[in-house]
């Protein structure tokens, strides 16, 4: 599936490469761990810009981190949903209308009723970001990996949906990125 790759794009590059993607997408982003953080919120930022309803699903951070974060990057967070896999597994109870909390990251059957519930029942563009994928590989096997995102970027063929995910330089990646539509590496600010 992967078209083209980009090495050593700028994040304000790809703000702009994001700008010309169509409302059907898959796209990789590999990020050094130190701009991880400026990576999620360029694209959350993006893609919340462009007036479209999201899923944010976080393997990294609690939802209360997230929402914290993206507040403080003035990003409206009023039409994004969330995936929570990481506030269960710390022993952190919430409660929120717009959160999904799952009790592992490795809750694959979980997360993915989330997500197609979530595709479901949004009418017309969407977008869905996923937050270091990598962090998977704690938890489960890269085959296993493979045919979640396998799975999530197929649902872009048949749904007006934008997937970006987000994750930093790892082996696995060379295994999933064949299944996106794009894929790029941020090396810098």
């Amino acid at each position: 599936m992967v078209q083209a790759t980009s090495e050593g794009m700028r994040l304000s590059e790809l703000e702009k490469r994001l700008d010309t993607l169509g409302d059907h997408y898959s796209l990789f982003v590999s990020v050094k761990p130190t701009l991880v953080q400026k990576g999620i919120l360029t694209v959350a930022k993006n893609l919340v810009g462009k007036g479209i309803p999201g899923l944010f699903v976080s393997f990294n951070k609690p939802y209360l981190a997230v929402i914290e974060e993206l507040k403080k990057k003035e990003v409206n967070t009023e039409h994004i949903f969330f995936v929570d896999c990481v506030s269960s597994t710390a022993g952190i109870e919430q409660r929120s209308d717009n959160v999904l909390f799952l009790n592992s990251p490795a809750n694959l059957t979980g997360l993915s009723i989330g997500i197609t519930q979530f595709i479901e029942a949004i009418p017309g563009n969407k977008f869905l970001l996923i937050d270091t994928l990598q962090t998977l590989s704690i938890y489960l096997d890269s085959n296993t990996i493979a045919a979640f995102v396998r799975s999530l970027s197929a649902k872009t063929s048949k749904y007006p949906l934008r997937v970006v995910t987000i994750s930093t330089p790892t082996p696995i990646n060379e295994k999933i990125i064949p299944f996106f539509d794009d894929a790029i590496e941020v090396e810098d600010v």
